[in-house]
């Protein structure tokens, strides 16, 4: 009677051990192979850089899923500086550059600040940034400079879910399940049935998440909204054929939405709104396409970079934040 009470015991303790020792061999299999599947953009969602640029143009990283080959160099440098400014963003955040040569020619001061903008990043992304990286430099001012790559689409993941994939890719086993029976979708099956890689609802949410940090901290936020060149009509033909939109309405439609909702924080949540697109509107659509952005739409020329850097120049100066720079 003794021996059968034990006996589901010792079964529910053989199971566990016998799948650990099962799941060790076949780790340490695919190691010994060299093995590797890591859920990368191009295989994961939409998004810049593809696994082929990595180790020369940007590398991984275990939270932010890629940053510039320079960016620690850069973050090492600002931790020493304490910069006044920080400047999250994406590839548009070419602009800096401008805005330190207005601001280091009319105040005869030299700015100290750290332009955190990588290319392809999401709000998502930011938000992560922004905790580990940012808020330990104790800035005075941060401009917030998200939305393009929010509204593209994923392969079938938004980026949160890529961040829980790549963290259970720590193991060599994760990623071979992933290479095998992830829901990884075609651009035929994706048509459709898209989401964003950082949904509207996420997209609001990260925002005010990094507000709520930084007031805590007595940091002074600016949200800046993406001025753009597309017009209805005459939208670029690659967004539909590479970004993977329903169709070229979408691309004009999803901006204006992600935009209005940085609006819309920034005025619930008494923030500066530097609304470098409405500003942007206000020239010729000839001059827009043909003198401020490149054919993309999305990308300024150099007259345009240097307009958006004015525009947030001005911007802290019309709030008197020049001072605390």
């Amino acid at each position: 009677m003794l021996l059968h009470r034990k006996k589901p015991f010792i079964v529910l303790l053989i199971c566990p051990c016998t799948l650990f020792l099962l799941f060790t061999i076949f780790e340490l299999i695919l190691r010994s192979s060299d093995f590797q599947y890591m859920p990368y953009p191009d295989t994961i969602e939409f998004g810049w850089p593809p696994p082929s640029l990595t180790g020369k143009y940007v590398l991984y990283d275990e939270d932010f899923f890629w940053v510039t080959t320079y960016y620690y160099t850069t973050l090492q440098k600002a931790q020493t500086k304490n910069p006044s400014i920080v400047f999250m963003g994406s590839s548009a955040n070419t602009y800096v550059k401008y805005f330190v040569k207005k601001f280091n020619a009319s105040t005869g001061r030299t700015l100290s600040f750290f332009n955190s903008g990588v290319a392809g990043w999401t709000s998502y992304q930011g938000l992560l940034q922004f905790k580990r990286d940012i808020m330990p430099l104790n800035p005075r001012v941060v401009v917030v400079d998200f939305g393009w790559n929010d509204h593209w689409n994923g392969l079938g993941y938004e980026d949160k879910e890529v961040a829980f994939l790549n963290k259970l890719c720590k193991f060599k086993t994760a990623q071979f399940l992933l290479k095998h029976f992830a829901r990884i979708q075609s651009p035929k099956e994706l048509r459709g049935n898209l989401s964003e890689r950082v949904s509207a609802n996420d997209f609001e949410n990260n925002l005010l998440e990094i507000i709520s940090l930084a007031k805590g901290k007595n940091i002074k936020i600016i949200l800046l909204t993406s001025p753009t060149s597309h017009q209805r009509g005459n939208e670029p033909e690659y967004l539909l054929k590479e970004r993977f939109v329903n169709s070229v309405d979408d691309v004009i439609t999803r901006h204006q939405k992600y935009m209005n909702i940085i609006r819309h924080v920034a005025e619930n949540q008494n923030v500066i709104l530097c609304d470098a697109a409405r500003f942007f509107e206000q020239f010729s659509k000839q001059d827009l396409q043909n003198t401020y952005f490149n054919n993309d739409g999305i990308h300024e020329t150099a007259l345009g970079f240097e307009t958006l850097g004015d525009i947030v120049f001005e911007c802290c100066k019309a709030n008197n934040l020049i001072n605390l720079l």
